[in-house]
């Protein structure tokens, strides 16, 4: 290994729990939901942002985004636990995933309980490939459906709810470049520029 390997390797025990968010985005073995507050934590607007490992990629712009609107921003993440009512295989542990189970109920709980004014629902779009086995398959009939039910339940809560690419599928859709502006109230938004949903590599930025 070169000795000026950048960035060191001494550095990745660090850089993973960053990455994890000091435990707020639980692991495979992991349940529960410890308080994970961001931005304005005093803030009486708070916005959740729940998924799998992919919640955790979405917090930094989240982050900033609350910071700047002044938001109390709550990350409720599980690696391989998409916020769907499915039963589920995990693809590393290779059995039934109920700590993925079990974790959605105590999130789904805490929402009931606290009352975001906006959930915002984020997950893999590769579920059921051949790299990542889990008993259904992204846009399959049974993933909309569940997709819907969860959405629904959030919403009985009071909460907006917002999803981060869901409902449609590649060959749906008809455009280049999107835009999204999700309203909040209070002349609060927010407002996803440059998403391009045919492009993986694309960045969507929050503004």
């Amino acid at each position: 290994i070169p000795s000026n390997l950048e960035p060191p390797l001494t550095d990745a025990s660090a850089e993973f729990q960053t990455m994890m968010f000091d435990g707020c985005l639980r692991n495979f073995a992991e349940v529960g939901v410890p308080e994970c507050a961001m931005g304005i934590t005093g803030s009486k607007t708070t916005v959740a942002l729940v998924g799998d490992s992919t919640a955790a990629m979405w917090t930094p712009a989240f982050q900033k985004v609350a910071v700047e609107r002044r938001w109390r921003l709550e990350m409720m993440g599980k690696g391989g636990c998409p916020p769907l009512d499915l039963p589920i295989i995990s693809y590393v542990l290779h059995r039934e995933y109920t700590e993925c189970e079990q974790w959605r109920g105590e999130v789904v709980a805490r929402l009931r309980a606290e009352r975001p004014h906006v959930v915002v629902l984020t997950m893999m779009r590769r579920y059921g490939s051949e790299s990542f086995p889990s008993g259904f398959t992204s846009y399959d009939q049974a993933w909309l459906d569940s997709l819907t039910r969860t959405t629904r339940q959030l919403r009985e809560t009071g909460a907006s709810v917002l999803v981060l690419g869901g409902g449609i599928s590649r060959n749906q859709v008809k455009f280049d470049i999107g835009s999204l502006l999700v309203d909040l109230g209070d002349g609060d938004a927010i407002h996803f520029n440059g998403f391009d949903p045919l492009d993986p590599n694309a960045t969507p930025v929050l503004d």
